[in-house]
């Protein structure tokens, strides 16, 4: 035993040596500058590792020198090898490094570099400090029988999982499903194989026994896991187009890895099959006492899977709740309303209730809109009126047809029912209330009353007469091939007059449809859009109160120029050819003028059409409008003339 003066004395030398070895890293990797850049590299690479020889041969000393640290000293110097051999293994690797500090060889060979030479270096190390005998002849023998056999191993793998080009679909799916399994029983053979082969354990010793049942249910679970994808990923998606849920998936693989357990339990570790059937059944009955609420889920959810009444993204109304399946499981169906909320219903509930389903057969579903009409109107004509709204509405389909029904005769009212169908059937309050609305702006055009009970009576001034004379005057007299004409004619045309409003988004006419009536917007904005026969806009303006519109096709009977679009509620007085024929009859010389207004608004519009069509010249050369003022005023007499047959 040492005393404390030699203990001192030591611990100074060690100190010494350690004082010194940093003064040498301190001088050669850090003060020492050559003018090569992979001497700067080579520094930069060992500074750290050749720390651990300094500091572990500083420790040797120490113990070397004291007789109570004698145990440690073998496996001091053992580190000592170690971190001198990871040192030169980093000056080995400084070369592949290039100025920028970027690896020169690829990232897979670099990182299997290290495993290696660092794995291998710290594996010969731990064996070295607990006695392995390494070294031994016999010992090198089995340790490379290990070896191969993994090596064989691994190379069949990597062949059949990453270099063969499998194309089928079937071995996709196994490929991407049982690798990892597959590597997992390769690592389990080679373990055991070991175990076996170096004489660990004898062949009766119960640890064999239980790496080959680990091997069996890694097996199992292979060939199990391989028999799911064939099924599941392959057969029923590819060939029998069945999507197969996630319940029968979860319920089958449950199914099997008990049935693998129990095989094992049975041949490796020789049990009982009737005690393990006697014990799985308490244990059923005890669960199923527990777990009643939770089993009665199950089983609702495993019959609902069997009756696909509905499936992943479905529109289903269960009593008040409406929503799409977001996700089903064994214990609960979740659905997600109109308003972002998730359902969470039991299944257990949802087995009691009625399904409606508005995604199967189809996502067409149908909707009703009852409107009350007043008695004066005519069926045919309030029908008519219906199926004019309704097709109005793009979501609206045309295919199944809409119809109308009378449902009933109300106290003050005649029901009518409208049926038509959508898409879908998340938008379906949307779509009824554009439905409705296009009722209503028809119905009120057309003069239809829809009555109600009145219950409190307002008393509110009215619009007067003479105030709804005066603005119909400056409107009608606002028209220029209208100033033309006399107070009694005007008059008339006052008269016969009438007021329709538009919704903001539906077109009053279109380009090409014919039509005989003429409007006077009385306020709202309106947008007049017009195409050439290539389908390219040439025309596109704004209108507002106290514009009109509308006069070719009421005087001559011409085809619509233009297609005009409420941009906001608007209020527009109409006009139709019928109001007009009268006129006409008594008053030749009204016509002459009107057809020269005409003529003279038909060559602005003629020319700007020109003009667009010359922007686009290199279709070819465009012939002039070429038409005169009188050619085409009386060309457009004619028309009219010809038009009202007189």
């Amino acid at each position: 035993m040492n005393n404390s003066h030699e203990v001192l004395f030591t611990a100074i030398q060690a100190l010494g040596v350690l004082l010194l070895g940093m003064a040498v890293h301190h001088l050669l990797l850090r003060k020492l500058q050559l003018p090569w850049k992979s001497w700067t590299r080579f520094q930069g690479r060992i500074r750290v590792p050749s720390l651990i020889p300094i500091f572990t041969g500083a420790l040797l000393h120490l113990a070397h020198g004291v007789e109570e640290l004698k145990p440690f000293e073998h496996g001091l110097e053992l580190f000592l090898y170690y971190g001198i051999l990871v040192t030169l293994l980093e000056a080995m690797l400084s070369p592949f490094v290039d100025v920028n500090e970027e690896h020169r060889l690829p990232e897979q060979l670099q990182i299997w570099l290290r495993i290696m030479l660092y794995g291998g270096t710290a594996a010969v190390f731990a064996a070295l400090v607990a006695g392995v005998p390494i070294f031994d002849p016999e010992f090198q023998i089995r340790l490379g029988a290990v070896l191969v056999l993994w090596l064989s191993l691994h190379l069949s793998y990597t062949y059949l999982v990453k270099w063969l080009p499998w194309q089928h679909p079937l071995t996709l799916a196994l490929r991407q499903r049982l690798r990892v399994l597959l590597y997992l029983l390769l690592m389990a053979v080679v373990v055991y194989f070991g175990l076996l082969h170096f004489g660990v354990y004898h062949q009766e010793d119960r640890h064999l026994a239980y790496g080959r049942a680990a091997i069996l249910i890694v097996l199992g679970t292979l060939v199990f896991e391989g028999g799911l994808v064939s099924l599941f990923d392959y057969y029923f998606p590819l060939i029998r187009h069945w999507d197969v849920p996630t319940l029968f998936r979860d319920l089958a693989r449950g199914l099997g890895y008990l049935a693998i357990l129990g095989i094992v339990m049975v041949t490796v570790f020789e049990k009982d099959p009737s005690s393990l059937l006697l014990g799985s059944a308490v244990l059923s009955v005890a669960l199923g006492f527990a777990l009643q609420e939770t089993l009665g889920n199950f089983f609702a959810g495993l019959a609902l899977r069997l009756a696909r009444p509905y499936t992943l993204g479905d529109r289903i109304e269960v009593g008040p709740l409406t929503g799409n399946v977001h996700k089903i499981d064994w214990r609960s169906t979740a659905m997600m309303n109109n308003q972002g909320d998730l359902l969470i219903l039991p299944n257990s509930k949802l087995a009691q209730e009625t399904i409606i389903n508005h995604s199967s057969p189809t996502s067409v579903t149908g909707r009703f809109i009852e409107v009350g009409v007043h008695y004066r109107h005519p069926p045919n004509q309030v029908k008519k009126l219906l199926l004019e709204s309704c097709a109005s509405v793009r979501e609206a389909l045309r295919e199944p047809e809409p119809e109308v029904y009378v449902l009933n005769f109300a106290d003050y009212d005649v029901v009518y029912r409208l049926r038509f169908f959508v898409h879908d059937f998340s938008e379906r309050y949307r779509i009824d209330s554009k439905v409705r609305e296009a009722i209503w702006y028809h119905f009120h055009r057309e003069g239809v009353e829809i009555p109600f009970p009145i219950r409190t009576i307002y008393h509110a001034a009215p619009e007067t007469g003479v105030d709804v004379e005066r603005e119909m005057r400056s409107l009608i007299d606002s028209v220029d091939f209208f100033k033309i004409l006399d107070e009694e004619t005007l008059a008339v045309l006052r008269r016969r007059a009438r007021y329709e409003i538009y919704a903001a988004g539906e077109k009053v006419c279109v380009q090409g449809q014919p039509g005989d009536t003429f409007y006077i917007i009385r306020r709202g904005r309106l947008q007049v859009t017009a195409v050439d026969q290539d389908g390219e806009q040439f025309l596109s303006a704004e209108m507002r109160a106290g514009q009109y519109f509308g006069e070719m096709a009421l005087l001559t009977g011409e085809p619509r120029s233009a297609t005009v679009t409420a941009l906001t509620d608007s209020e527009l007085l109409r006009l139709r050819k019928e109001d007009l024929r009268a006129i006409f009859t008594s008053n030749p010389q009204a016509e002459e003028m009107i057809s020269q207004v005409l003529a003279e608004r038909k060559m602005r519009t003629d020319q700007a059409r020109q003009e667009a069509q010359e922007e686009r010249s290199s279709r070819g050369p465009v012939s002039a409008a070429g038409e005169g003022l009188h050619v085409l005023s009386q060309q457009i007499l004619a028309k009219i003339r010809d038009f009202f047959s007189y």
